[in-house]
């Protein structure tokens, strides 16, 4: 919400693909899908790390 309240989604498609015609509404949907995407890469991320940390009994040993 952040995001989109200081950029505007037509001049971030125009700035990458000028040539590409999409609406406000399809940046939008890109927009929630990329930062959906990130949440959940970044979610994993953090779940495998809590996976793969050693056990604290196993420090002391």
């Amino acid at each position: 919400m952040l995001f989109f309240a200081l950029f505007d989604p037509i001049e971030l498609i125009a700035a990458f693909d000028p040539d590409l015609e999409a609406g406000r509404e399809a940046g939008y949907a890109i927009g929630f899908f990329f930062f959906w995407i990130l949440a959940a890469f970044c979610s994993g991320v953090t779940a495998w790390l809590v996976r793969t940390a050693p056990k604290r009994d196993q420090r002391h040993r």
